[in-house]
């Protein structure tokens, strides 16, 4: 089994740069549930919208 992942990165991420989070992000194979968010104007804090979103979803089942 394998985990479904989000990700997210801000253009201006000096921590993560973006190039690294989209190597990440392509290296994750293809038959898992994987989203990324892009956020041209955020840094290392870039909002991770569909991760938050499928977060609550999980938590509301509980």
């Amino acid at each position: 089994m394998r985990c479904e992942s989000y990700l997210s990165t801000g253009f201006i991420d000096t921590t993560c740069v973006p190039t690294s989070v989209y190597v990440v992000f392509n290296t994750l194979p293809a038959s898992i549930r994987k989203e990324i968010s892009t956020t041209p104007d955020a840094g290392h804090g870039a909002p991770n919208p569909k991760g938050y979103a499928r977060l609550a979803e999980i938590l509301a089942k509980r």
